[in-house]
């Protein structure tokens, strides 16, 4: 049975990324991301978080602001950065439960992110933004963050809309090779 559970697992981990880059441009659009920690409207980028209490790992999506502030909270007090270029597994584990929740630990579900993704012509709409024709989308905010999850494992970088509000702009979109493609304007 646990066989049969870890190879359904592994084919929807799969399938997730079947569109996807490689984790090499994923550090980049991290890092990109990272820099701009403190502005009033942040790129989300994409974590993979262990609660060191359970030993559960999730890959969730959230803001470098959000990420500094659960560091903060982990540490008491004694940090507030994220060191991007040692970081390149972009992992992090916490043992506090006010940092997990500062970042939206137990709330992230990897059964809504799929749903998302088989519910949505995700393909179509990375087309839309390399086009040019499609540059912002609007959400609640769970659900935004699950569209930038899939739009960051296509290459696609998702900003904020200023403020955390629920709209969120396409900023641009890293080729896999690494190298950005064009800048698209925001609304």
């Amino acid at each position: 049975m646990k066989l049969i559970v870890g190879l359904v697992s592994l084919c929807l981990l799969s399938s997730l990324n079947a569109a996807g880059i490689s984790e090499r441009t994923k550090y980049k659009m991290f890092r990109s991301g990272c820099a701009r920690i403190g502005s009033t409207s942040q790129d989300y980028i994409v974590i993979k978080v262990k609660n060191v209490k359970t030993a559960i790992i999730k890959e969730i999506c959230t803001t470098p602001q959000a990420l500094a502030w659960a560091i903060f909270l982990e540490t008491g007090g004694k940090k507030l950065s994220i060191d991007c270029k040692k970081n390149e597994t972009r992992y992090f584990e916490f043992s506090q439960d006010i940092a997990l929740s500062h970042i939206g630990f137990d709330d992230y579900s990897r059964a809504e992110l799929l749903n998302l993704q088989e519910n949505t012509n995700i393909d179509s709409i990375v087309r839309a933004i390399k086009r040019g024709s499609m540059t912002r989308v609007d959400y609640r905010r769970q659900q935004l963050l699950y569209f930038a999850h899939l739009m960051f494992d296509r290459g696609v970088i998702t900003t904020t809309g200023c403020f955390g509000t629920d709209v969120a702009y396409f900023k641009r979109v890293f080729k896999d090779r690494g190298k950005e493609a064009k800048r698209y304007r925001r609304l």
